[in-house]
């Protein structure tokens, strides 16, 4: 899911830059049908999802469904099935306002944080994770991104009254901001990483334990047999 964006970008800027300088040589016509195929993923992808869980709906919590289809519904509550529908809506409407407003630099940053201050919204009200954890994580996440895009108006020519000075602090600043995010998303994989080590030694040690027993049974059952 994370490449979502990644493709959504590349299929829009090669569409924009095809429509301004499409000349139909080899080249062109190749950028036009890989233009078409990632514009099929992008719109596709979240159809294909929503149908799929919408169909399932009812067997989001099956081992097989979950051994299968299980990374869509990670964390989320069973209600909230379309919580990835919605994360790969939002990642297209990154994608467009990226492209679609890149020379109207101030209101692309007010879309992008009014879609920020939207998610964050819509995290704090419906609450669609089954972990607590996971919960304050995206909260973190999505406030200390707010407050990056909120630093990118020092960088505009709409903010004409502030110095190099505080431009410059106001990078560092940004600089923080993004550090805490990488800090808050290590600190998960650690925790993560911890939980699965401990999962598999207990594992592990349950399955000594029952092999110790098995053979324990089968001395105490060639014992009596003799």
């Amino acid at each position: 899911m994370e490449f979502y964006l990644d493709i959504a970008l590349s299929a829009f800027i090669n569409l924009n830059s095809l429509n301004s300088s499409f000349q139909g040589k080899s080249g062109d016509k190749a950028s036009a049908v890989f233009s078409i195929i990632g514009l099929a993923i992008v719109i596709g992808v979240p159809i294909a999802t929503g149908c799929l869980l919408w169909l399932k709906r009812k067997q989001l919590k099956d081992e097989h469904f979950k051994a299968r289809f299980g990374e869509l519904t990670t964390d989320t509550k069973p209600e909230y099935f379309y919580h990835v529908v919605l994360f790969m809506l939002r990642r297209l409407l990154l994608a467009l306002i990226f492209v679609c407003l890149r020379n109207y630099c101030v209101i692309q940053i007010m879309c992008l944080a009014y879609q920020q201050t939207a998610w964050l919204i819509y995290i704090g009200m419906a609450r669609p994770f089954e972990d607590r954890i996971s919960k304050i994580r995206e909260i973190i996440i999505e406030t200390t991104a707010i407050l990056c895009i909120d630093h990118l108006f020092f960088f505009t020519d709409w903010v004409t009254t502030v110095s190099a000075t505080v431009s410059y602090n106001a990078g560092w600043s940004q600089c923080a901001l993004i550090s805490v995010v990488l800090l808050v998303s290590l600190a998960e994989i650690i925790r993560d990483v911890v939980i699965n080590i401990k999962k598999r030694l207990y594992e592990r040690k349950l399955t000594k334990m029952l092999v110790k027993k098995r053979l324990h049974e089968l001395h105490q059952k060639q014992l009596q047999e003799n």
